[in-house]
């Protein structure tokens, strides 16, 4: 029963996806919406955990710290986020050691903000475009802190085996 797996992470991902975006009139609007998230995540999860006999939780991939969301790339591989601002990818059943992106040190992940979104482009095949969605650490603040933070989404790169950090275009910042 793999595909429950696949559907949590899915129903997690899309359930945050639009609380924040519901909330963007405020840093803390969106706090308070990515966290309600996370809880009917957590509700999910835990009447996914053995009670119902209609359902079971099978691991899909193991050796991810945090894992937010996923999507699929056109040629199957499957590529994870992580709160902490790392982009990782999984082919054929195996997490990939080396991470196609990392953003911890622009990602503020403080307690359960972080890199939270990703969506692979409908025109992939010709774009190589990504799109990933978190809470931002603008230089000079402190990493990681409870203070009001902006939230980003913005698009990237995919070159060669990995995302072009430098290919960053912010569509959104609030």
């Amino acid at each position: 029963m793999a595909h429950v797996t696949r559907i949590t992470f899915l129903i997690a991902f899309i359930s945050a996806l639009i609380s924040a975006a519901s909330g963007f009139a405020s840093s803390s609007a969106a706090d308070d919406a990515l966290r309600n998230a996370e809880r009917e995540v957590r509700y999910i999860h835990s009447s996914l955990s053995g009670d119902d006999p209609r359902f079971s939780v099978e691991s899909v991939i193991s050796g991810l710290n945090g894992p937010t969301a996923f999507t699929f790339l056109p040629d199957g591989r499957i590529v994870f986020v992580e709160q902490s601002g790392l982009v990782r990818t999984a082919r054929d059943g195996a997490l990939l050691e080396t991470p196609l992106l990392d953003l911890h040190d622009i990602v503020n992940s403080y307690p359960d903000r972080g890199l939270t979104g990703i969506a692979v482009d409908p025109d992939f095949a010709r774009n190589d475009f990504l799109y990933l969605s978190y809470a931002y650490d603008p230089p000079g603040s402190t990493q990681d802190s409870d203070e009001q933070r902006s939230y980003r989404v913005a698009r990237y790169t995919f070159v060669d085996e990995h995302i072009d950090r430098a290919s960053e275009a912010i569509l959104l910042e609030r």
